[in-house]
Formats: structure tokens, sequence, C-alpha cells
């Protein structure tokens, strides 16, 4: 059950009719008294980069799932940041693939 203790998952892509995530990690999370949910997201694809800035400003957010279409947005975006604090998360990234 989510509470105003519970801690969020985003899972932002688009459309999100198809996502999974919700269903495999919130079961799991509930079975082991886990105070956290996956929540989808639907976020289009011109609205990714204003969005992606402001989730991360909620005190509750704990991480993101990002699925298509906004997979090569991050992956830009992740090669330009190597480690980035914000509000206590850490955003970091792995070596990119060449």
């Amino acid at each position: 059950m989510i509470s105003g203790s519970t801690t969020l998952i985003a899972h932002i892509g688009y459309p999100t009719e198809t996502f999974k995530a919700p269903l495999i990690y919130n079961p799991y999370f509930e079975k082991a008294r886990i105070d956290a949910a996956v929540v989808p997201m639907g976020v289009k694809a011109g609205d990714y980069r204003d969005f992606l800035k402001s989730i991360f400003r909620l005190t509750n957010i704990r991480g993101a799932l990002i699925t298509m279409p906004h997979k090569g947005d991050y992956r830009r975006i992740a090669r330009r940041v190597q480690h980035r604090r914000q509000g206590g998360r850490v955003l970091q990234r792995y070596p990119a693939k060449s």
C-alpha cells in the first residue's frame, strides 16, 4: 500500500500500457515489506528533458527506469555525466559502448 513514507521509482516512457516493471517489482516490494513502488509515468518525447529535471526535485523519489522512446536521450545525457548529485541521489553512468 502506498503511504506518505513510500519511496517512488518512476517508470518513464510512452506509451505506458506495455510496462511490465510495476507488475514485477511492486509485488516483490510488498512481499519483502519494502515501502517502495514503481509508478508508470507517461511522458512524451517533447516533454522528457523538462520532466526528468523536475521529477528529481521530489523528496520521495529514489530513481527511475527509463524506457522507449527516451533511451536514446538518456544515453546522450549520461555520456556527459559521470556522477551527479541531486538531493542525495547519484546518477552514475556506465561506460558507453563504442
